[in-house]
């Protein structure tokens, strides 16, 4: 036999007339002799295998490890290493085994990180779909985020209220930001919205105070209700020519704003639904037409 085929015994027969005299019977498979296996870990789009090589044979065989999706929830924070210490720097790892079980972050759920106060930074991982409603909400000594290209939603009040806030880039891949996901974010400066983006939600900058200058992709369609109201710093606004409509109030006491450059021709621009004071008490500004960045 080997490893992995039967063998037989030896058994014999007559030279002349080749008669069995002793009858060959079936010897099982000798099996697999393990040695000390190797593991490959599952990391945040590949699953994980544990190897074994026979030390008879040769022959490698193993198992493949699927990690169970994970996603963060206030209850559940501490087993992705948050543990609530002043000026934490929190790294989510992609991956992360728990009683014998390994598990992959997908997803960031409601509330999650609510009121974290204390959390300074937070690096999300490869893997990561989606940023849920109010899942940093509060959490008004966050300074750095760092979100993957993964990420294809940032949910409702996702970052309301993170007032230490400065900068943020949203990754190629996001099509919506949802409905105040950085509103009262008045650190803020400066935000880089990539051309994945269709829709900008209801107070979506609200009161980012600190805000300058925001272009606006060719694929945004709608500006929501109120989506940059009080941003009292804001000096120019870049509009795609994608825009059907913007909401009520979406510019409202912009009071800086001095230029709006848009990328179509002005008819485009006068066939763009506006909801009421749209850019009430915003004052006298520049319309720029057929401009591209």
């Amino acid at each position: 036999p080997t490893c992995t085929e039967t063998g037989l015994t030896e058994g014999s027969k007559c030279g002349k007339c080749g008669e069995i005299l002793v009858a060959q019977t079936v010897i099982p498979a000798a099996g697999h002799s393990e040695g000390s296996p190797t593991f490959i870990p599952p990391t945040a789009t590949e699953d994980g295998y544990t190897e074994y090589t026979c030390v008879v044979c040769g022959d490698t065989y193993g198992n493949t490890v699927t990690p169970v999706e994970f996603e963060i929830t206030s209850s559940n924070r501490s087993k992705v290493g948050y543990t609530g210490a002043d000026g934490e720097e929190l790294v989510i790892p992609a991956v992360f085994q728990d009683g014998g079980t390994w598990y992959r972050v997908t997803s960031i759920g409601w509330s999650a990180f609510s009121g974290c106060v204390s959390l300074a930074s937070i690096t999300i991982p490869d893997g990561v779909t989606s940023i849920g409603d109010w899942a940093f909400s509060g959490c008004d000594s966050l300074t750095s985020v760092t979100i993957p290209d993964s990420v294809t939603s940032i949910g409702e009040g996702a970052f309301d209220s993170c007032d230490s806030l400065t900068d943020i880039t949203i990754p190629d891949g996001v099509t919506s930001i949802g409905d105040e996901a950085f509103y009262w974010c008045s650190s803020l400066t400066s935000i880089a919205i990539p051309d994945s983006v269709t829709s900008i939600g209801m107070d979506a900058f609200y009161n980012c105070s600190n805000l300058t200058s925001i272009v606006i992709p060719d694929s945004v369609t709608s500006i929501g209700y109120e989506a940059f109201y009080y941003c009292t710093s804001l000096t120019s606004v870049t509009i795609g020519d994608g825009v059907t409509s913007i909401g009520s109030n979406a510019f409202r006491d912009c009071d800086s704003l001095t230029d709006i450059y848009y990328t179509g021709t002005e008819a485009e621009w006068n066939a763009i639904t506006k909801g009421s004071d749209w850019n009430y008490n915003t004052p006298a500004y520049t319309l720029h037409f057929n401009h591209h960045p």
